[in-house]
C-alpha cells in the first residue's frame, strides 16, 4: 500500500515539475528549434521568433539554467570551464527535454489544457492518464500535436509582440507613464 502511495506522490512531483517548465519560457526555446528547422517558414517569421521570444527567453532564469546544464554536460572529462555550447544545441536540448521528458510526465488533460482545450470531458480510459502510460501511437499523436501547437503559438506570439513593438514608438510618445508600466508588465508576463 505504501509503495503505491509513494509511486503516486513521485508521479505527481514529476508532473508538477514538468508543468512548471512547460508554463515557463522554456517552450519558446524549444519552439525556436522547431521554427528554425521548418524549411517552409520565411526569414521574417524566423527573425521575429528569434528577436521577440528566443533572446528574452535565453536571458531569463530558465535559459540560464538550461545553459548551465548544457555546459556541464559538455565539459571535457568533467573539467570545469572546458565546455562549450552552441545556440543550436541550446534550442535542440530544450526541444528534446520537452518532447522526451516534460510532456511524458503530464496527464492527457494537462496537454490538452496547454493547447487551449481546458473544458473537454475525456473518455474515462484517458482521464488522469500520464502521457508516458499511453500506447505508442496515441502518445506520439499527442506529443506531435502539442509540438505543432507550440510552434504555431510561438509564431503568433512573436508576430504579435513584433507588431506591438513596431507600433510602440508612436504609442510611447502619446501615453502616460502609468500606461507604459502596465505595458511593460504585460510583456514580462508573456515571457514568463
Amino acid at each position: 500500500m505504501e509503495e503505491g502511495v509513494k509511486a503516486n506522490s513521485e508521479k505527481e512531483q514529476k508532473r508538477a515539475a514538468a508543468l512548471t517548465r512547460l508554463k515557463s519560457s522554456l517552450p519558446y526555446l524549444a519552439a525556436t528549434y522547431l521554427v528554425e528547422e521548418d524549411k517552409g517558414l520565411g526569414e521574417f517569421i524566423k527573425e521575429s521568433v528569434h528577436n521577440q521570444l528566443y533572446e528574452p527567453s535565453l536571458q531569463s532564469g530558465v535559459g540560464g539554467n538550461l545553459l548551465y546544464s548544457l555546459l556541464k554536460k559538455s565539459r571535457i572529462e568533467g573539467k570545469r570551464l572546458s565546455g562549450s555550447v552552441s545556440e543550436y544545441q541550446i534550442v535542440k536540448f530544450a526541444f528534446e527535454s520537452i518532447r522526451d521528458t516534460y510532456l511524458q510526465n503530464i496527464t492527457v488533460e494537462d496537454a490538452l489544457a496547454l493547447m487551449g482545450y481546458s473544458s473537454l470531458e475525456l473518455d474515462e480510459k484517458y482521464a488522469g492518464k500520464v502521457i508516458e502510460e499511453l500506447d505508442g501511437d496515441l502518445k506520439g499523436t499527442i506529443v506531435e500535436h502539442y509540438l505543432d501547437h507550440l510552434k504555431l503559438r510561438t509564431i503568433s506570439d512573436a508576430l504579435a509582440l513584433r507588431d506591438r513593438i513596431s507600433r510602440g514608438t508612436l504609442v510611447e510618445k502619446l501615453i502616460s507613464e502609468e500606461q507604459k508600466r502596465k505595458i511593460e508588465e504585460e510583456q514580462k508576463k508573456l515571457l514568463g
